[in-house]
């Protein structure tokens, strides 16, 4: 299968890394730094709002079932395994359909998108994977490949936008909530 219309001039394979080895320390300097990191990672995770932090722990999972069933170790986070994964993910349904329930639509190119980027960055924070900072590349090059082929073919994936919210609804919203104790006083 020749793939001419991904955009990618060369692969991540051929290039060397290109990042010295960090400098060592005495071992109670080794010792501080690393608790330093430790609490960095932390910290960074904490500040991470929870539905970001949710998000890429889904991410995860759909990553370690994709290498549990392609007999790959989590931590080929390579740019050959991001490939196959978006081809997987592409032909899989958003959500796993109820028993009984009609199919599912297919996985939209969206969030497959950001199913890349929380696998690369959990491979990073909880692998300490030294990953290129281009990875995913090929990856999102093969993305953006199917994306154009749906233009054509008028196929529409994922869930779609989320209904509005109209008037009764805040009405309804508004009835449910106390009529005393507001910081702005009662309610009339």
């Amino acid at each position: 299968m020749a793939n001419t219309d991904l955009s990618v001039r060369r692969s991540t394979a051929t290039r060397q890394a290109a990042v010295p080895a960090p400098a060592r320390f005495d071992a109670a300097t080794e010792e501080r730094l690393d608790r330093l990191d430790h609490e960095a990672t932390r910290h960074v995770e904490d500040a991470r709002p929870a539905k970001t932090r949710d998000g890429y722990a889904a991410d995860w999972r759909a990553w370690l079932r994709f290498c549990s069933e392609a007999d790959l170790p989590p931590a080929a986070v390579r740019s050959g395994t991001l490939v196959a994964f978006v081809e997987c993910c592409w032909h899989q349904p958003a959500r796993t359909p109820k028993p009984g329930s009609p199919p599912d639509k297919l996985t939209a190119p969206t969030a497959i998108d950001r199913r890349l980027s929380g696998i690369v960055v959990t491979a990073r924070r909880q692998l300490k994977l030294q990953l290129q900072p281009d990875v995913a590349e090929e990856a999102r090059a093969l993305l953006k490949a199917k994306t154009k082929s749906l233009a054509k073919t008028e196929e529409r994936r994922g869930r779609g936008p989320a209904p509005a919210l109209l008037v009764r609804h805040m009405d309804k919203i508004a009835a449910a909530l106390p009529r005393t104790g507001s910081a702005y006083g009662t309610w009339p």
